[in-house]
């Protein structure tokens, strides 16, 4: 009998073993990418501050005190960018999307073009235009007027990101407003402060699909941002109310890019990195304008140069370029080591030798927070480049020749103090680069100390 009682005792914990369990569903972060940002830190971050004057202002990105989590994320190898928008009516050959201005010409000074530097926020040439909102006055420091912003054509919004400074109450909230006329085109306004009452309702009755907490550093100092994704499905029409640009401290440019699928894709130097994948599809939102907008708004580009002791707007010839790296040079961006780009779309630890995006003659070492042991701090170092010689030489013409070279620059964050910079190009994938005390390169030759390696 006792035999059979554990017998049974035997065949009921079998059975209870093959039941399914009800263990919950581990949380894991969505893995979504919209140009910005990837999972940073998930806790509040301490310290970081938005660019003045010159929009050296806030998008995502920082480094000290990130936590990485990458393990529930997909890379950008797996990624759709244009997925979301993926139900929407194809494209097919049109490239007029957008028949009214978005922002009224009274209303802002000038447009920045594509490539603005400004780390550690952009160390990379920044993907976007910034219409500069007028001020109030005709100081550098007067407020920024509060202006309506429109829907520049037929669209649908299908993203919303809420941007709030956790430890700067001066900066106002403000959000990304992705949208879409078709599938294989995206664009997105940053920098909308009160958003219209019918994308205030659709994001509050949306869920969120994730929040990030980053940390950027700028010339003032560390901010540190909350952003909150929600994906909704709102119709707008032509010149219908968005929301508003301008208002704050943070808020004295409107952003805006564009993305094109149906492009050439634009070439990095090492294409398999998979850094933010949507930037090789980048595109000047001015060509998918109706050509008397896109003429008006073309005759704004420009801005101030690097220039600290100019106040002249320079005009640009072109919507500028985000994409400048040469195989073989050393122009271009460069990574620290060690970071899975293909998943961590975060440009402070990095680094780009890159030209002006509005004085395209001068070129600039945008340079992140991996430098700081180097005598290297983060900032914006321009100078004129040269055809010839081991100094100031530029940097399309910097190749792995076992030669170390030289730059007198200006360090744009710190009223164009001198900076000597030494940089040299190891091999065609490492290129090493130092901070010097002296004032200016002199006669030559030069070594290295203490360098710090970045790779393609």
């Amino acid at each position: 009998m006792k035999k059979e009682v554990i017998l049974f005792i035997a065949v009921l914990f079998l059975i209870a073993a093959c039941q399914p369990q009800n263990i919950p569903t581990p949380l894991s972060e969505p893995s979504n990418y919209d140009g910005n940002v990837t999972k940073i830190n998930t806790q509040t971050p301490t310290n970081q501050t938005p660019e003045e004057g010159k929009k050296y202002q806030p998008p995502p990105e920082s480094d000290e005190n990130l936590v990485e989590e990458h393990e529930e994320e997909e890379s950008y190898a797996e990624y759709n960018y244009f997925e979301d928008v993926a139900h929407l009516p194809s494209c097919g050959n049109t490239k007029e999307f957008f028949t009214a201005l978005p922002l009224a010409v009274a209303d802002f000074t000038t447009i920045d073009p594509l490539g603005l530097l400004s780390p550690t926020a952009h160390v990379f040439p920044a993907p976007h235009l910034y219409f500069r909102i007028k001020r109030e006055g005709s100081a550098s420091d007067a407020p920024v007027t509060k202006v309506p912003l429109y829907a520049p054509g037929e669209v649908t919004i299908t993203r919303i990101n809420l941007i709030q400074a956790t430890n700067r109450p001066e900066f106002a909230d403000d959000a990304a407003v992705h949208f879409s006329p078709c599938s294989e085109f995206k664009a997105y306004f940053d920098h909308v402060v009160d958003l219209a009452p019918k994308l205030r309702q659709a994001y509050d009755s949306a869920s969120v699909d994730r929040c990030d907490e980053y940390t950027l550093t700028y010339k003032s100092g560390p901010v540190n941002w909350k952003k909150c994704d929600k994906k909704v499905n709102l119709k707008v029409s032509t010149g219908e109310l968005i929301g508003y640009a301008g208002g704050g401290q943070a808020q004295a440019v409107l952003d805006l890019a564009a993305f094109d699928s149906r492009i050439q894709p634009n070439q990095y130097a090492s294409p398999e990195r998979l850094f933010r994948t949507e930037l090789i599809y980048n595109v000047c939102p001015l060509d998918y304008f109706s050509p008397s907008v896109s003429s008006i708004y073309r005759s704004r580009l420009g801005g101030y140069g690097f220039s600290q002791s100019s106040n002249a707007i320079i005009t640009s010839p072109t919507c500028g370029k985000v994409i400048q790296d040469i195989s073989g040079t050393a122009k271009g961006n460069w990574f620290a080591p060690g970071i899975d780009t293909t998943r961590f779309g975060h440009e402070p630890p990095h680094l780009a030798l890159v030209q002006g995006h509005i004085d395209q003659e001068v070129q600039a070492f945008s340079n992140g927070d991996s430098t700081k042991n180097s005598g290297l701090d983060f900032g914006l170092y321009y100078f004129t480049p040269q055809d010839s010689g081991l100094v100031n030489r530029d940097f399309s013409q910097v190749k792995p020749d076992g030669n170390v070279y030289c730059y007198n620059t200006k360090n744009n964050y710190n009223k164009d103090q001198p900076t000597t910079i030494l940089i040299q190009l190891a091999d065609l994938e490492t290129l090493k680069i130092e901070g010097k005390e002296a004032t200016s390169c002199g006669s030559g030759s030069w070594s290295f100390n203490t360098p710090t390696e970045f790779e393609r």
